[in-house]
């Protein structure tokens, strides 16, 4: 079996990055192969090891672009945190029931 049909089951087929599912079968290459530290950054001890790749979405690997993943991670997260409404009650307001 190749080395990227064992990542793929050993993902079970879904994306390392948001967890959407790449297809039914390997066959299918619904996915990318993405290098965890980006094959670009040869100074950081890139690699084309098993152990340095990841399957991926198409929006998440171009999203992720050349970045290690916990750049890639804490731009998801400030992203997240951006789209998060917080409510707030006016001083002195009464407190609206939860939902």
């Amino acid at each position: 079996m190749s080395d990227v049909k064992r990542l793929w089951h050993r993902q079970g087929g879904e994306c390392f990055w948001c967890g959407t599912p790449c297809g039914s079968k390997p066959q299918e290459w619904e996915f990318h192969v993405d290098h965890l530290t980006p094959a670009s950054r040869k100074d950081l001890g890139a690699t084309n090891w098993p152990r340095n790749l990841a399957i991926a979405c198409a929006e998440c690997n171009h999203k992720k672009s050349d970045m290690l993943p916990i750049e890639f991670k804490l731009r998801r997260l400030r992203r997240e945190e951006e789209t998060t409404f917080h409510f707030s009650t006016p001083v002195g307001a009464e407190k609206p029931p939860l939902p």
